[in-house]
């Protein structure tokens, strides 16, 4: 292969990280999910290098993941794995099976690169997902180098360090709750799983200050999960809590029960915390596949699930609107995060043929870091809105919450702007923020009778260089 050849590949490559990155907001990814990412998760359909994160987390070994990309992006699917993949799958009865994943199909999200100025042709590489049982709630593969300093990354004609096979769990999959405290026994050991938390000034649980904590045998305390700073959700639920054999060639010391949790927003998203014997790994999921968009300087590139039908609009759209003013927006937090309670910072409605629509941004007092707290360490999701406002939505007898927002580092006048209109004959929402310098968000919903709510349809953000 020429030389020329060679260098044209690896800037592609290059090109196609850099979307990757955009993509997966990596800007926002916290200190405990970048300290602790051990392992690579994917979720059944996920294009498998539609993550940016490996590289920036994990430099010293992005050349062996720059060669699977490459070598996978000159094949089309079905293609080997060079590197070990596993299965995990939630049996009825209330099992995790772990089997290997050794091959590739075409991946569920189309990820697309717009030409630029330096390349007036897109990049064109071949895409790969994991080629999943059904059954599959998600793949993993070891990354990086262990606590020892070796290798983690095993290639696919290696032995698995992962027993295959069949692992019951210590317990009933459990919701997190202030009340929760739970004794299992793995294997000969006991532990106790309970969490910590916060109230606030009004008595009631501080959300995102739910932490999920163990004592082992010996009665040491660890956190599992710890507290997740400006998040809130409706639900925290482990799904599977055990222990699974692995092929360790040094025992590990204090390592702390495998299990996966499922958190779901109060947005709706969902995202999952996967820990095998220590190690880490974190997957995002939209269950209404929207439209994700990004751009940065020349850099402009987008994902598209197969079942996304819809079409954002590349016009002029909107009957109403309406403007929230930066100047009220700061006095009004102000007033009301003093108080340390939730609070409604603006009450607005439009109407559009005939119906109103009502919008109320609600400030939600939520987890921060305490500089004498004893855990300082965050489960923040690198997905979830920044701001502490709660932008939702009242229709049809319905509430929902649509987003976060925030106008903390808004330089503009009005930091959130609101449109209301139809799209291709369904009633749709626009808004746009700018909750910080150089950074424009746009956003799409469209309504869905048979949902009873809005759908998210489009997540765009763009920044500036």
């Amino acid at each position: 292969m020429s030389a020329e050849k060679i260098d044209k590949q690896w800037k592609l490559k290059l090109r196609l990280f850099r979307v990757a990155h955009l993509l997966v907001s990596l800007a926002l990814l916290t200190p405990w999910m970048a300290s602790t990412q051990e392992l690579w998760v994917r979720l059944p359909g996920d294009n498998l290098f539609f993550v940016g994160e490996y590289v920036l987390l994990f430099p010293n070994d992005s050349k062996s993941m720059m060669e699977e990309l490459g070598e996978l992006g000159e094949l089309a699917p079905p293609a080997k794995l060079k590197f070990q993949w596993y299965s995990v799958s939630l049996l009825k009865n209330g099992s995790l099976e772990i089997g290997s994943v050794t091959q590739t199909r075409s991946p569920d999200w189309i990820v697309t690169v717009e030409p630029s100025e330096d390349e007036p042709v897109a990049p064109v590489s071949h895409a790969h997902t994991l080629a999943l049982p059904d059954s599959a709630l998600l793949g993993f593969r070891f990354l990086g180098e262990d606590d020892a300093g070796k290798n983690q990354e095993e290639p696919a004609t290696h032995p698995q360090r992962v027993r295959l096979g069949t692992y019951p769990s210590a317990a009933q999959p459990f919701v997190l709750t202030t009340g929760t405290r739970i004794p299992i026994t793995i294997g000969k050991e006991s532990w106790i799983l309970f969490t910590e938390y916060e109230r606030r000034n009004d008595g009631r649980l501080l959300d995102g200050s739910v932490a999920l904590v163990a004592t082992d045998p010996s009665g040491e305390r660890m956190v599992l999960v710890p507290p997740a700073v400006g998040m809130a959700f409706t639900r925290q639920e482990v799904l599977w809590i055990g222990r699974i054999a692995t092929r360790i060639r040094e025992p590990k010391e204090n390592v702390p029960p495998s299990f996966i949790l499922r958190r779901t927003w109060i947005t709706g998203e969902v995202d999952y915390i996967v820990v095998i014997e220590g190690e880490t790994g974190y997957a995002y999921f939209d269950p209404d596949r929207a439209i994700q968009s990004v751009s940065y300087c020349q850099e402009r590139g987008a994902a598209r699930h197969v079942v996304q039908h819809r079409q954002p609009p590349t016009g002029e759209f909107g009957s109403a609107a309406f403007k929230v003013p930066l100047d009220v927006w700061t006095n009004l937090e102000k007033q009301i995060s003093a108080t340390g309670l939730p609070g409604t910072l603006f009450d607005r409605q439009l109407v559009v043929n005939g119906e109103t629509i009502r919008f109320t941004f609600e400030y939600l007092p939520s987890f921060e870091i305490a500089e004498d707290a004893s855990i300082q360490d965050t489960s923040r999701s690198p997905y979830y809105p920044w701001g502490k406002v709660l932008v939702k939505v009242h229709f049809r007898g319905k509430s929902q919450v649509l987003t976060g927002s925030s106008a903390d580092g808004s330089d503009g006048d009005f930091p959130f702007r609101v449109q209301v209109g139809q799209l291709n004959g369904e009633l749709a929402i626009r808004a746009e923020a700018y909750p910080t310098y150089c950074t424009h968000l746009l956003y799409y919903w469209v309504w869905s009778e048979a949902d009873g709510r809005f759908l998210r349809l489009l997540k765009s953000d763009s920044q500036c260089c």
